[in-house]
């Protein structure tokens, strides 16, 4: 058994009001934050509440280095301040930079229009060759998505067809066998997929992201710009110094993301199963099949708290070997990330993470508390633990080791002034 220090009431803050800040509830309800939403996002009031409480320099520059689907630069958006994203996910950069752009209305209700979708495709499957789909689509379900994604394919400014496309990227899943399901794709069976519903269902989804950037006003950019690209949070460079970090890492849960989005990536942005191992590969180790860097931070120290973790996990009975190399490796990148982040940050500025605690072999792993202590190790000043909220643990840790909630909040630490 983990015995946990004290949380000190003045690191720890508990505000219920964040519970809903920190879950993709919000960001479906919202518009253009709804048109491609990730299951295991924060929501926008989440960084309208972080600037408020923490307000930037008046040219100051956000950065979200897990970009995940924009929420943190559409949010920046909303309120005139730059903002930059990075992510190893393509689809990531993809939705993250269709939701920022500017678009003229008329010309996306023309391109609407003329839109023409042939009786049968050019060819018949435009998705990579990746076993997992022709078990979430029949054979006719791929050629109607391939008529949709050629029409598309004729919209020759790159602007206009990248927002078509998040269109159909958007409701793959409805028009599949499959549910994204915490870490990975669920193929539901008894799903009913209507053959002659994909291009009516498709042209409906792009009707209504038109009609919420017509209904939404104009906002003064003042010289602002937001932008997403590829980059590893581990290692990426980018131009210039950054004054506040809002972010959320993928949690220590073991969710693969290649697997969550494998309809998506596999469409539009990987060419077959070997590029998609190695977008999983190269992701941060939260989940068992992410591979070791190259090379790995040599000034990391295994928190106190953490070593407690692994001997209770050690002493116990785990069903996979890979666990403990997962969480001590999922630190460790954590750690790398950190380091990059400060080497990134004006003095002064403020890194807020959005992380939640795990539970394995009925062992709960502090994440939180053991994060903080990494931004300590490496010289950040730690302000506080926001805590939103409590969750339950997976059926299977309930089911064995009885119910015990798991906090899940913010991290805020400051760049200390040099």
């Amino acid at each position: 058994m983990v015995t946990l220090p004290p949380l000190p009431d003045e690191k720890f803050e508990h505000r219920p009001e964040y519970g809903e800040y920190v879950t993709a509830k919000h960001a479906r309800g919202e518009p253009i934050h709804n048109w491609f939403v990730y299951p295991h996002s924060f929501a926008p009031q989440l960084v309208r509440a972080l600037l408020d409480e923490y307000p930037p320099p008046r040219e100051g520059l956000i950065y979200d280095p897990f970009v995940g689907a924009g929420t943190t630069l559409l949010g920046c958006k909303e309120l005139g301040i730059s903002a930059v994203g990075t992510d190893l996910l393509p689809l990531s950069v993809f939705v993250s930079n269709v939701k920022v752009r500017d678009y003229h209305v008329s010309t996306l209700r023309r391109h609407l229009s003329q839109l023409h979708f042939e009786d049968e495709p050019r060819s018949e499957n435009h998705f990579a060759t990746v076993p997992i789909i022709e078990k979430a689509f029949n054979a006719q379900i791929i050629k109607q998505i391939s008529i949709v994604y050629e029409a598309i394919q004729e919209i020759r400014n790159p602007k206009y067809r990248g927002f078509f496309l998040l269109g159909l990227l958007s409701i793959l899943e409805d028009v599949s066998n499959g549910a994204k399901w915490g870490g990975w794709l669920r193929l539901l069976p008894a799903k009913k997929v209507n053959v002659s519903a994909v291009i009516p269902l498709f042209e409906e989804r792009i009707r209504k992201m038109i009609e919420q950037l017509a209904e939404r006003p104009g906002c003064e950019t003042n010289g602002a710009s937001w932008k997403a690209t590829m980059g590893d949070a581990r290692s990426v460079r980018l131009p210039s110094k950054v004054d506040f970090v809002i972010s959320s890492p993928p949690y220590l849960n073991k969710h693969d993301y290649t697997r969550v989005f494998a309809l998506e990536l596999t469409l539009a942005f990987v060419k077959n199963a070997d590029e998609l191992k190695a977008l999983r590969y190269q992701s941060l180790r939260s989940h068992v099949e992410a591979r070791c860097p190259e090379a790995e931070p040599l000034d990391y120290v295994s928190p106190p708290l953490l070593k407690q973790c692994i001997e209770s996990l050690q002493a116990g009975e785990l069903y996979s070997d890979r666990l403990i190399p997962m969480i001590e490796g999922y630190f460790k990148d954590i750690h790398s990330t950190l380091v990059n982040l400060q080497d990134h940050l004006n003095p002064g500025g403020r890194i807020a993470l959005v992380l939640g605690n795990v539970r394995y072999g009925g062992v709960m792993i502090p994440v939180d508390q053991i994060v903080a202590e990494l931004g300590e190790q490496i010289g950040l000043a730690l302000e506080k633990v926001i805590v939103a909220r409590y969750r339950g643990n997976s059926a299977q840790q309930m089911d064995r080791f009885g119910k015990q909630p798991s906090r899940e909040g913010i991290i805020v630490w400051r760049n200390p002034a040099t």
